[in-house]
């Protein structure tokens, strides 16, 4: 079976082997940050077999430079625990079959048991990371989330997650403007994603409009209130 995406061309639907690897976090210390109260740490809690959705995976974005932030985001302190450490527990609370982090090369994340995915277009920002983890799912499904959105809650996802199906993602709007790093997207949307970074396309935004125009995913409009839980941490202080 072919995906034609207009402006694109036509894909199979096959994947590539992923780049992947299963670690676990080893933690590192974290240098004092401030920044709006996230609220309380987010526990991490055992998942029965019974409640996983073998349909769905979660993907955090982490392999990002950090460079206005000057470190590694992925470790900045949030409500006594790193951001990471923070992501993971919000997604796992969604109980996907799996969880996926697209880390840094050199980074030791073996203490967090998820399955570390590498870009293969170095230095080619967020897309890059999307492409990586939605070739390494074995989910049809891919809730994808960056790491530096501290205030992202369940109820957000939830309610994402609750209007993908059938193979359609969804991605958020905010005052029209789609939020393509907090999203569902189909897995076959891969191939979506390579193509543009192979012709030096990077834009979040855009793959998430190439998506929606090939059918891979719908656009959800929210409303103003959800604004802050699309506040980053991009640089100290804020």
């Amino acid at each position: 079976m072919l995906l034609e995406v207009p402006g694109v061309g036509t894909f199979p639907f096959a994947r590539p082997a992923p780049y992947r690897h299963h670690q676990t976090f080893v933690m590192q210390p974290a240098a004092s940050h401030q920044a709006p109260d996230p609220g309380p740490p987010i526990a991490e809690t055992g998942t029965p077999d019974s409640r996983r959705r073998p349909e769905l995976a979660a993907l955090i974005l982490a392999g990002g430079q950090s460079r206005r932030m000057g470190r590694d985001k992925a470790w900045l302190p949030c409500a006594g625990q790193p951001l990471l450490a923070r992501q993971i527990a919000l997604a796992r609370q969604l109980a996907p079959g799996e969880v996926l982090v697209s880390g840094r090369v050199g980074t030791d994340y073996r203490e967090f048991g998820c399955t570390v995915v590498y870009d293969r277009h170095p230095d080619a920002g967020p897309l890059a990371g999307i492409v990586a983890g939605l070739e390494a799912a074995c989910a049809p499904l891919v809730l994808t989330l960056a790491v530096d959105l501290p205030h992202l809650t369940l109820a957000l996802l939830d309610e994402l997650v609750g209007r993908s199906g059938n193979g359609v993602g969804v991605v958020p709007r905010l005052h029209g403007q789609p939020e393509p790093l907090v999203a569902v997207y189909p897995a076959r949307a891969a191939p979506v994603a390579a193509a543009m970074l192979d012709r030096q396309e990077r834009t979040a935004r855009a793959f998430a409009e190439r998506c929606r125009q090939a059918g891979l995913v719908t656009f959800h409009d929210l409303p103003p209130a959800w604004q802050r839980a699309f506040h980053n941490w991009n640089s100290p202080g804020v």
